[in-house]
C-alpha cells in the first residue's frame, strides 16, 4: 500500500480539494482508496454532530455507484489514530492511503507526513508556494518525496509559471488542478464523473461552458492520479523528456503506459 499525504502550512491552499480529486482519479482507475482526515475538522467531526468536509464528501461518494469496498474514510486526531488507520488500511488491502493534513502541524500530522511515500504540496498562488518552502525549512523536513502542485490558479499561464518558480528547487508535478466549480463543490456530490455527465450538453446550448469546465477538471484529476502512480513506482516524466523524440505524454498515452 502506498501512502500519499498533503503539506502546506497555510490554509486554503487546496489540500482537501486535491485529496478528493485524487481519490476520484484513483477509484476511476480501479484502485481501492482509503482517505485519512488528519486536519482540524476531524476533531470537530468526532466530537459533535457536525461532519467534516471529507465526511460529507465520503457520504455523497459512497451513495453513488462505487462499491463500498473501494473507498474508506478514517478521521484521526492522534498519533495512535494515524498508526492504527494505516495498519487497518494495509490489512484490508487498500492500494493507496491519501492523507489530508492541517496547516498547523502537530504530532499526528507529522507522523502522517513522515510515513508518506509521496507528499503533495499544493499552492494556489505564489504566497502558498513560499509558505511551503519556508515551512519545510523551519520544520527541517526531508524533502526527498515532496512534490509541488499548482491547484486552483485563476490568473492564467503567467501566474502558473510564477508559482512554479516560487517553489524553487522543489520537484513539481507536470500536471495541474485548474480552478473549476466542480472542484470547489465536489464535497456536495462526491463523484466527479457523475457530476460532469449530468452537465453534458451540445455546443451552443445554455450551460455548455460549464460542461467544458467540468470536463477539463475531470481530465486533470485523472492525469494527476496517473502521474502520482508513476512517481510512486519510482519513475519521473522528466526522464522521458530527455529523449528529444519523446514529448510530454498526454492522458491517453500516459494511461496506456502505466497500464502496460
Amino acid at each position: 500500500m502506498y501512502i500519499v499525504a498533503t503539506f502546506s502550512p497555510k490554509g486554503g491552499s487546496g489540500k482537501t480539494t486535491a485529496i478528493m480529486a485524487l481519490a476520484f482519479g484513483m477509484i476511476t482507475q480501479g484502485k481501492r482508496v482509503a482517505v485519512m482526515n488528519c486536519n482540524e475538522q476531524a476533531a470537530v467531526s468526532l466530537a459533535s454532530r457536525h461532519s467534516s468536509d471529507l465526511k460529507v464528501w465520503y457520504d455523497q461518494f459512497s451513495a453513488g455507484l462505487i462499491r463500498s469496498t473501494q473507498l474508506k474514510l478514517f478521521e484521526c486526531t492522534s498519533v495512535e489514530n494515524v498508526q492504527d488507520a494505516m495498519a487497518v488500511a494495509r490489512t484490508e488491502g487498500f492500494d493507496v492511503l491519501l492523507i489530508d493534513t492541517s496547516a498547523i502541524l502537530e504530532s499526528p500530522q507529522l507522523a502522517a507526513i513522515e510515513a508518506a511515500d509521496l507528499v503533495v504540496a499544493p499552492a494556489i498562488t505564489t504566497v502558498e508556494a513560499m509558505h511551503i518552502i519556508r515551512g519545510i525549512k523551519n520544520l527541517d523536513l526531508d524533502t526527498t518525496n515532496f512534490v509541488g502542485l499548482v491547484t486552483g490558479c485563476r490568473s492564467g499561464p503567467q501566474e502558473i509559471q510564477e508559482i512554479r518558480n516560487a517553489f524553487g528547487e522543489c520537484e513539481m508535478f507536470h500536471s495541474e488542478l485548474p480552478w473549476a466549480s466542480v472542484f470547489a463543490h465536489q464535497i456536495l456530490y462526491g463523484d466527479l464523473a457523475q457530476k460532469t455527465a449530468s452537465l453534458a450538453c451540445s455546443p451552443g446550448r445554455p450551460g455548455y461552458a460549464r460542461f467544458i469546465d467540468a470536463q477539463s477538471a475531470f481530465v486533470s484529476a485523472l492525469r494527476l492520479s496517473f502521474e502520482i502512480e508513476w512517481m510512486l513506482k519510482g519513475l519521473r516524466l522528466d526522464s522521458l523528456n530527455q529523449n528529444p523524440t519523446v514529448e510530454f505524454l498526454g492522458f491517453e498515452e500516459l494511461s496506456m503506459t502505466l497500464t502496460n
